[in-house]
């Protein structure tokens, strides 16, 4: 059977309004690589389980594995996940070379949200490990994007800017207990019970670190 026929029988699926997968399906959305060049099909292929049932009791499933039509081939992705429900996708230049890339979301809870990463190079979307080992979880912003996580009334957020192949660490800003941070630990007084730290970094280098009491609520 040809790969168009296979791709117009597909379900679509929204990036901007995602929802609950069905079993034993396929899913398609679009990602056009640059304006102007041919779009990619990426398919989500969902597991043949009965397993998970909404709130109605209407079964859905996780995706099970990730493939690609794009100018006449098809070819899979590497895909895992931990928790199920949605998935989450977007859609964006991450690596600032021009070209779309996309992840999609494969594990999240209250201290933040992690991601499988798909890499545009070489005419096709490749598995990208390094902003899955970094955490990165935020959008690309002003040439930086960040990796963000909470625990409890502690949290941190780490801004890269990817340059010369790499992400590259930029800034760092937390907020911390004061027990937690050693310079602090063994001051008196509760007048303030946690810190903001802002760090100015270069790549591997620390240039400048400012700590502030912070007197509100934790």
């Amino acid at each position: 059977m040809p790969i168009t026929s296979v791709v117009a029988a597909d379900l679509p699926f929204n990036p901007a309004k995602p929802g609950l997968l069905a079993p034993a399906s396929v899913y398609s959305f679009p990602v056009s690589p640059k304006e102007g060049t041919p779009h990619a099909m990426v398919r989500l292929h969902t597991e043949a389980t009965e397993d998970f049932k909404d709130s109605s009791g209407r079964a859905y499933a996780p995706v099970e594995k990730i493939s690609v039509v794009h100018e006449g081939t098809e070819y899979y992705l590497d895909y895992e996940y931990e928790n199920v429900g949605i998935p989450g996708v977007e859609i964006a230049d991450f690596d600032g070379d021009g070209f779309n890339d996309f992840r999609m979301l494969s594990n999240w809870g209250t201290g933040g949200s992690w991601y499988c990463y798909y890499r545009f190079e070489d005419g096709k979307f490749h598995r990208w490990s390094e902003p899955e080992d970094l955490g990165i979880n935020g959008l690309p912003a002003d040439g930086l994007i960040s990796a963000d996580n909470r625990s409890g009334p502690e949290s941190i957020s780490v801004f890269y800017r990817f340059k010369d192949g790499i992400f590259q660490k930029q800034r760092v800003e937390s907020i911390l207990l004061k027990s937690s941070i050693p310079e602090m630990a063994d001051l008196k007084g509760d007048d303030f019970l946690t810190v903001r730290i802002t760090e100015e970094w270069d790549g591997d280098r620390l240039l400048r670190r400012t700590l502030e009491p912070q007197y509100g609520p934790p």
